[in-house]
């Protein structure tokens, strides 16, 4: 969506500017069919379609961490296990996509391999965490400056035309409106994702510290808050993961090397 968005925004902002200044043709009808069009397709896109890919995407991820972990699968909390069939279908995608396997080697890092069982579990668990937080942290700020180069643009191109006051405010509102709406959107779901990590990190971290030996309960109900983090969460793009990965996983391994 926000490839939709931002993009298309700017590349409209360049074209009234020349249709303005060269041709003396005003295109803001079309801006303004734009804008609630978009508006409308990223109410049906997030609320119908995208929401049932993050709940699957969920639950594989619960999945591979119940195996690794040693953990029974939790009905009650999270549903019936993902069908090997939806597994396949994404796993197919994955390798058609060109990407590369050895990426999926020691998902969690190998660094605490040689703790005690319960324990690596909850540094794992406190590691995912982290590695999310710092993703969403890092894309947060990115979508801001995107947002605000673009509203500058759009300024430009408003000023550009000469019109009266408030008819330059509704254009650069109309104009705005749809970048406006898919970054506040993204911006607060990441700050609720950042909130409910961060207070899931301080009880494992309350775990670790307060509680001797650490049981699987404890575990388990940790894991059962991962995943409905995970369903819930606002989306990162994935290029935009890949564009950064490096740089998280560095600073995950040295996390762990702490630990």
């Amino acid at each position: 969506m926000l490839i939709l968005t931002v993009p298309v925004t700017i590349m409209i902002a360049v074209l009234k500017i020349i249709f303005a200044t060269v041709f003396k043709i005003d295109i803001s009808a079309f801006v303004y069919i734009y804008s609630i069009a978009l508006l409308i397709c990223d109410i049906v896109l997030m609320n119908f379609i995208i929401t049932d890919y993050k709940k699957n995407a969920a639950k594989i991820q619960e999945d591979f961490d119940c195996t690794i972990y040693d953990l029974e699968w939790h009905k009650i909390a999270v549903g019936k296990k993902p069908k090997i069939e939806l597994i396949n279908r994404y796993s197919e995608i994955y390798k058609n996509s060109k990407n590369d396997l050895d990426e999926l080697k020691d998902w969690y890092p190998i660094e605490l391999a040689s703790k005690d069982h319960l324990k690596g579990v909850l540094l794992c668990q406190k590691t995912n965490l982290n590695y999310d937080t710092s993703v969403r942290t890092k894309f947060k700020g990115f979508i801001l400056k995107v947002s605000l180069v673009t509203l500058a643009i759009l300024i430009v191109s408003a000023l550009v035309e000469n019109v009266s006051f408030w008819n330059f405010i509704v254009k650069l509102v109309m104009s705005f409106l749809p970048v406006f709406t898919v970054s506040a959107k993204i911006i607060i779901d990441q700050n609720n994702t950042i909130k409910n990590s961060e207070e899931l990190k301080e009880h494992i971290e309350s775990v670790l510290e307060n509680e001797y030996p650490i049981t699987h309960k404890s575990i388990r109900s940790i894991q059962d808050k991962l995943y409905c983090n995970r369903k819930d969460s606002g989306l990162v793009p994935e290029a935009y993961y890949k564009w950064q990965r490096k740089k998280f996983e560095e600073e995950m391994h040295k996390n762990a090397r702490s630990y």
